[in-house]
């Protein structure tokens, strides 16, 4: 009796052991195995419990400890993602026709974005020279499993989708306006397309342009350096110029103020004893022909009389080209004595006849 009892323990225990290890056999997989999903994506949950026919189980899901799918006999499950409450913890049961045991898959965490994701456009440069290429980089960020397309247009054509072309990155060699959007699940679900990005075709990249570039700007900056030391040295000269030519017209004038002392002084010495020159013309009509006048050196005689002093001059002048009758006459003349009365007038230190 007793035996009997531990032998029924034993088998029992067995079976509980036994039924305990073939509960975490089962496995639950999603489709698109992605960690994060979007709104309007749809996500197929998988359970699998590796023991006997499928027909042979119940399938129950689970969602954070809760039921969430009813048992039945589909292995999958298809869900469309609707709002952020579906993220959670999910996991599958599995229970066989022919027996009470349950078997429980492991959780998969899946998590739901509110905000429909937009495509980035990058391109290594925007200017490309005749022949050459650029690479385009299209990305979605926060998420994976994605495919890309790709669209060009120009200013006289419109958008195309480029074809044969899906992956992350691109090398083109046209000129155009370039945008590109992002592509994935059954059925496609589609990103915002990026932003737009221009590439243009040039004669000669800005890299090669960049040494032409510099060397102008350094042969322009010696040139204007070149003209400001002109600009500088042309004004010292100008400077230099004004300094001796004021210089030059200080030393006349002072010259000039001595000059004119001393004559003044040698003016004033010879108020006794000076020397009138006048200037003498014959006003004879019979001579009018001779046009020629004579100074001579007079010498002042000085006469007094009661009321007023008077100057006579004893003048001898002659009287050149003119006719034979008239040199004679002017011979004649010009041996006699002339006076003349002078009323002598001083300016400036000098008598005026």
């Amino acid at each position: 009796m007793g035996a009997t009892l531990l032998c029924e323990l034993g088998l029992f225990l067995l079976c509980t052991l036994l039924c305990t290890g073939h509960a975490q056999d089962a496995v639950l997989t999603i489709e698109p195995s992605w960690s994060s999903f979007f709104i309007g994506e749809f996500v197929t949950f998988k359970c699998d419990m590796n023991e006997g026919e499928d027909t042979d189980w119940y399938y129950e899901i689970k969602k954070d400890g809760r039921k969430f799918v009813p048992y039945n006999t589909d292995k999958d499950f298809r869900l469309e993602i609707t709002s952020t409450r579906d993220s959670g913890e999910y996991q599958c049961s599995g229970s066989w026709v022919s027996s009470h045991h349950i078997k429980n898959s492991s959780t998969v965490s899946i998590t739901v974005l509110a905000d429909k994701p937009r495509a980035t456009l990058t391109a290594a440069t925007t200017i490309i020279p005749v022949g050459g290429s650029v690479t385009l980089t299209c990305s979605v960020q926060s998420s994976d499993g994605w495919k890309y397309e790709w669209f060009r247009r120009t200013q006289t054509t419109s958008e195309g989708k480029i074809r044969d072309q899906q992956n992350r990155d691109i090398r083109v060699s046209e000129g155009g306006i370039y945008s590109c959007r992002g592509t994935r699940g059954n059925p496609d679900y589609y990103t915002d397309i990026s932003d737009v990005v221009t590439i243009e075709i040039t004669s000669q990249s800005r890299t090669e342009m960049f040494p032409t570039l510099l060397i102008a700007g350094l042969l322009c900056g010696i040139l204007l350096i070149l003209l400001l030391l002109l600009c500088y040295i042309k004004l010292l000269k100008d400077k230099s110029f004004i300094r001796t030519q004021s210089t030059n017209q200080s030393s006349a004038m002072k010259h000039r103020i001595n000059q004119g002392e001393a004559q003044n002084s040698q003016n004033t010495s010879l108020q006794g004893d000076a020397c009138i020159y006048e200037s003498i013309g014959d006003y004879d009509d019979r001579e009018k022909e001779c046009r020629d006048f004579t100074y001579s050196l007079i010498e002042l005689k000085n006469f007094t009389k009661k009321d007023d002093s008077l100057l006579y001059a004893d003048a001898t002048y002659s009287k050149a080209e003119c006719n034979s009758d008239k040199r004679e006459s002017a011979t004649e003349a010009a041996d006699e004595g002339v006076y003349s009365e002078i009323k002598p007038q001083e300016t400036q230190g000098a008598f005026m006849l």
